[in-house]
């Protein structure tokens, strides 16, 4: 299967920053951490596993399902924890979460057209990733840690962002993925999805800046434009709003406070949390 290069890029300029990830990691694990222990747990994206602590997560979880396009870095992620041997964990991979990246490959050697537009937007909006995923279980926590700036800048790398149609596949993307997070979960099951908003690409002193101030920091790098806008807090809740089923079914949906994720001495991210509860019934 096709692995976009900003996600195979991510995976290996990543692979050894087990160290680096530390404070991120316990910043998810802060919204991920369940009120007892037992049920399931998928992650969205799992990548290298860096930003897992995979032996906390078993302890945690009786199940961890791993989902991931790139197979070999999700096996190669578990085995530098040692967890190849533990029962509770099952790598579910090569998945597409974009459900287009065969697509997306080839726009890169000529631009789209418009009948090509719009078979990518019926996949995406009716792809069944989530569907092969539930006929093996509904989970207590459904985690996207990191993973949707990459599924939309694989497609953006694919056909610019200057197309006149990227920002409606870069929309129906954000849609699915929610949409997907929510379909995987149980009733009060728990979406947490992280989201790396800005970088020091966008704002160069951002790895100076106390924590006090990174509300005042995100607000400021989201009305100046200096941010992925895919992922600001409005666009998101505005994804839940349009959505109808998510809109009747989703209940507690907040934003987290706002951290920074120091990935090496030059990269820093400005990352946060938004989490949702499933309610009502779940179709079989």
């Amino acid at each position: 299967m096709f692995l976009p290069h900003s996600q195979s890029t991510m995976n290996r300029s990543t692979r050894g920053q087990w160290e680096l990830y530390r404070s991120h990691r316990q910043q998810i694990e802060r919204l991920i951490v369940p009120s007892q222990r037992g049920g399931r747990a998928c992650v969205l994206g799992a990548g290298n596993c860096n930003d897992l602590d995979l032996r906390w997560m078993s302890e945690i979880f009786a199940e961890v399902y791993l989902v991931d396009l790139d197979a070999d870095a999700v096996a190669a992620g578990v085995e530098r924890q040692k967890m190849s041997q533990s029962a509770g964990l099952q790598i579910h991979a090569p998945i597409d979460l974009t459900g287009i990246a065969d697509l997306a490959a080839a726009w890169k050697d000529a631009t789209p057209a418009d009948a090509q537009i719009e078979m990518a937007l019926a996949r995406i909006r009716a792809h069944d990733s989530a569907t092969q995923l539930a006929r093996d279980a509904r989970f207590d926590l459904v985690l996207s840690p990191c993973v949707l700036s990459q599924l939309i800048i694989s497609v953006r790398d694919a056909i610019g962002a200057r197309h006149p149609r990227y920002k409606e596949l870069r929309n129906a993307l954000r849609a699915r993925h929610l949409r997907m997070m929510f379909d995987l979960l149980k009733s009060g099951g728990k979406g947490v999805l992280v989201a790396d908003l800005a970088s020091t690409e966008d704002f160069r002193e951002m790895a100076q800046v106390p924590q006090e101030r990174l509300h005042d920091l995100m607000r400021n790098l989201i009305a100046d434009g200096k941010c992925f806008p895919a992922l600001v807090p409005t666009g998101l809740r505005q994804a839940f709003r349009e959505d109808s089923l998510m809109c009747r079914s989703c209940d507690d949906v907040q934003l987290s406070e706002p951290w920074l994720w120091h990935l090496g001495l030059r990269k820093t991210f400005l990352a946060y949390g938004i989490s949702f509860i499933r309610r009502g019934a779940v179709r079989a």
